[in-house]
């Protein structure tokens, strides 16, 4: 069939004489998804931006044009695929652009729940202090300056101590040990796919969350805020973290 990617695919890969291994060398996609592709069993594939990034890379490889590729792929989906995360072709802008929408109205609010306590603090500081009645002054003393209540002044102290400890970036270096492929969402920005040669870095500076997949687990070490990391996982797995200021430290290599 034209429109039957996985046949495409199966009968270009053999006409070039190239087994699975070879292909998943060349384009660091596990075994198991290039089968899956070419059965065109999506059950087994992984969902969202990986999904395609699979089907770009091994049409590439296999001199296929990787849009037609994709389109084909997204046209294969059964009407009732939900759980693996992929998206019909009519279905991608509409929800694309919710989920823009989301994104805006939740860091809207953020920030109104930032500036709030801030926004207090300096109406206080900013606030004059009371003045006695002049009938209760003591004669020969002029009333002194504004000052601010030494309590007031520790605690707004605190409070910009702990507000600049909230600022604190976390930083996270990744360094591809062989050909990796990284999908990265920061602080619930635009999701982005990066492709890393061998020895080659990424580096992540995350003010409160980091979601990261990586498709080979093993093939990849990192630093977390300058300290080293556990390993991720085995050869070829494909392992999804999440990562904050709170729980970075359960990450790092043990002392």
């Amino acid at each position: 069939m034209a429109g039957n990617l996985g046949d495409r695919l199966r009968v270009r890969r053999e006409r070039q004489g190239l087994s699975f291994r070879q292909v998943a060398a060349r384009t660091k996609i596990p075994i198991h998804v290039l089968e899956a592709l070419e059965r065109n069993d999506v059950s087994r594939l992984p969902g969202g931006i990986f999904g395609r990034s699979f089907v770009r890379a091994y049409a590439t490889e296999l001199g296929l044009d990787p849009e037609q590729a994709i389109r084909d792929f997204l046209a294969q989906l059964p009407l009732d695929i939900v759980a693996a995360g992929h998206r019909r072709p009519d279905q991608i802008e509409d929800n694309e652009a919710l989920e823009s929408n989301r994104r805006i109205a939740a860091t809207v609010l953020r920030l109104l729940i930032w500036s709030l306590p801030l926004a207090i603090l300096i109406v206080y500081l900013s606030s004059p202090a009371p003045q006695p009645p002049t009938a209760l002054r003591r004669p020969g003393i002029a009333p002194r300056a504004h000052e601010v209540p030494p309590s007031a002044a520790a605690e707004a102290s605190a409070a910009g101590a702990a507000a600049a400890g909230a600022r604190a970036p976390l930083v996270i270096e990744v360094v591809a040990n062989r050909r990796s492929m990284i999908q990265a969402t920061i602080d619930d920005q635009e999701t982005a796919v990066h492709r890393l040669a061998e020895g080659e870095r990424q580096t992540f500076t995350v003010q409160r969350e980091l979601r990261m997949e990586v498709d080979d687990a093993a093939g990849v070490t990192w630093t977390l805020n300058g300290r080293p990391g556990r390993s991720l996982g085995m050869v070829g797995e494909l392992v999804r973290i999440t990562l904050t200021p709170d729980n970075y430290r359960d990450y790092l290599v043990a002392p």
